[in-house]
C-alpha cells in the first residue's frame, strides 16, 4: 500500500507527540510512505504556534526529524494538476487548503491519504469526490 502521510504523522518525528500516530505507522510498516513539502510547511506552522504558547521546541530534534523524513519517506512533487484539483475541492467548500492540496496529490499519484481527519473524509464522500482517505482503525 502506498500512503501519503498527513501532517499528524510527521509531527512525532519533529518532537511533537500525536496520539495514535506512532502506533498507526508501526501497524502499517509494510506500506510505502510519501510526504509533501506542504505537510512539512504545516508542521512548521504547528511548531511556531507551540512556541507562541511557550512550548520549548528543540531545534536539534527538528533538524534530525526533518532529515529522517527526507531519508525515510518518498517525497511527492506537486504540479499544476494538483493545484487545480485542490482549488476544485476548496471551491466545493473545504476550507483547509493544505488538506485540499494533500488530497489532490493522492489523486494524481494514485496514493491513499493516511489522516485522522474524519471530517475531510466525510466531506469528500458527501461531495462525490473519490475517497482516497484512510482513517486509522478503519
Amino acid at each position: 500500500m502506498r500512503l501519503l502521510l498527513d501532517t499528524s504523522f510527521l509531527l512525532p518525528s519533529l518532537g511533537v507527540e500525536v496520539a495514535g500516530a506512532a502506533e498507526t505507522l508501526e501497524n502499517l510498516k509494510e506500506a510505502d510512505f510519501y510526504y509533501s513539502n506542504f505537510a512539512i510547511l504545516e508542521c512548521l506552522w504547528v511548531l511556531a504556534s507551540l512556541e507562541k504558547k511557550n512550548v520549548v521546541i528543540e531545534m536539534e530534534t527538528v533538524e534530525t526529524g526533518l532529515k529522517s523524513i527526507e531519508h525515510s519517506y518518498n517525497r511527492v512533487v506537486e504540479d499544476t494538476k494538483v493545484f487545480l484539483e485542490a482549488l476544485k475541492l476548496r471551491r466545493a467548500g473545504h476550507t483547509d487548503f493544505i488538506d485540499c492540496l494533500l488530497y489532490a496529490i493522492t489523486l494524481r499519484e494514485d496514493l491513499r491519504f493516511l489522516s485522522f481527519d474524519a471530517e475531510l473524509k466525510e466531506f469528500v464522500q458527501r461531495r462525490g469526490f473519490e475517497d482516497t482517505i484512510l482513517l486509522p482503525g478503519i
